[in-house]
């Protein structure tokens, strides 16, 4: 929910944008964008 776009009226009541981090402002702050069922799977050799 937090990637969803939050730019427009009304988003908020939809829960989009809450507890985003903007990566390039905060380098510090470890994120993992990966879905879990993606995680560990290997498409190309």
């Amino acid at each position: 929910m937090h990637l969803r776009d939050s730019h427009y009226k009304g988003a908020a009541q939809y829960g989009f944008g809450t507890d985003y981090v903007c990566s390039h402002d905060n380098p510090e702050i470890k994120q993992d964008f990966l879905p879990q069922e993606l995680k560990g799977k290997k498409y190309v050799d």
